[in-house]
């Protein structure tokens, strides 16, 4: 029975979107879209603090921005960047 959390598009579109990657990645999700940019050894620290390697969870929520949002969220490099465009789509996230 896997949980599932909606993300709200802005209220012009009205749509949801359900962020369907693993229940166990929520919480790195949430902290992650809190800044637009992560150095390496920042973003290591986070998915150490959430029990997850920083490419299984890139990989994931990559691969879900990509289907549900038309482009890759997170876009690797050093730093690291968080793609504002497509966060700027999201009216918000529950």
């Amino acid at each position: 029975n896997e949980e599932q959390t909606t993300v709200v598009t802005d209220e012009q579109s009205k749509q949801s979107i359900r962020l369907t990657i693993s229940p166990e990645l929520h919480p790195f999700f949430f902290d992650l879209v809190h800044n637009t940019s992560w150095s390496t050894g920042e973003l290591n620290a986070l998915a150490k603090k959430h029990k997850t390697t920083v490419s299984a969870a890139i990989e994931e929520i990559n691969g879900w921005s990509d289907e549900h949002l038309g482009d890759f969220l997170i876009e690797e490099g050093e730093p690291v960047i968080i793609n504002g465009k497509l966060l700027e789509q999201i009216g918000s996230i529950k």
